[in-house]
């Protein structure tokens, strides 16, 4: 920078600086967050991106990721809403409205990797 702003202005540092800083806000960042295996289904798991954390910050602040997933979880005993199935009558209103389930595995955590562009 301070070759370009002795070459060639004060503003081609600037624009450099710039360019570069853009460059590092578009790279991959890496997340990572907590998930729990299903019950029924052991190879599935669920997790919720929106409760992360970056792979560099500290044990503490990670383990309290982990807490405060589980305890969501526990509030409706690990049952999670997968989708939500119903019937129409004939004026197309719902009838007969079921909602399915499955259940999260508590004692079974999992570490889900995110990348964001």
């Amino acid at each position: 920078m301070g070759y370009l702003c002795m070459t060639q202005g004060g503003k081609a540092g600037v624009a450099y600086v710039k360019h570069i800083e853009r460059e590092r806000e578009h790279k991959c960042r890496r997340y990572m967050t907590y998930g729990f295996l299903l019950k029924d289904e052991p190879h599935r798991y669920v997790y919720c991106s929106n409760l992360r954390c970056r792979e560099s910050d500290t044990p503490k602040e990670r383990l309290r990721i982990l807490r405060l997933y589980r305890e969501h979880l526990a509030q409706n005993d690990g049952r999670i809403e997968q989708s939500t199935e119903c019937e129409f009558d004939g004026n197309f209103r719902p009838v007969h409205v079921r909602k399915n389930y499955v259940v999260a595995d508590l004692s079974r955590p999992v570490v889900v990797w995110l990348y964001a562009a």
